[in-house]
């Protein structure tokens, strides 16, 4: 994995960025999924920089991570296959039905 994704790095950029935009200030902060674990990470370094955290969608871990990353692979592979989503709203709905059942066909948990 490149040294960028590591949390501790995503951690230190988002604080650099925080100096630069919110300077001194604790700030409330939100992320999904991987800015999830980033805001973590961030906050476990920095604890006064931050007022609230919000973490929507929390990267999954132990016995979930396996499955979920088959899921990815096989999003992933569905939109090299298909293309990105498309722009009309039926069109999108259907590639997101079409995204969901590969996600359940990989046996992602629930």
């Amino acid at each position: 994995m490149p040294y960028d994704y590591l949390w501790p790095k995503l951690a230190d950029d988002l604080l650099k960025l925080l100096d630069q935009a919110a300077p001194g200030q604790a700030v409330h902060a939100a992320g999904p999924s991987m800015g999830s674990a980033t805001l973590l990470y961030a906050a476990l370094r920095d604890p006064e920089r931050f007022r609230t955290l919000t973490l929507m969608v929390p990267p999954t871990a132990w016995e979930t991570r396996e499955h979920q990353g088959e899921s990815y692979r096989a999003s992933a592979d569905l939109v090299e296959k298909q293309g990105s989503a498309p722009s009309s709203a039926s069109a999108r709905t259907c590639f997101l039905h079409r995204l969901w059942r590969t996600a359940r066909r990989s046996g992602c948990p629930r």
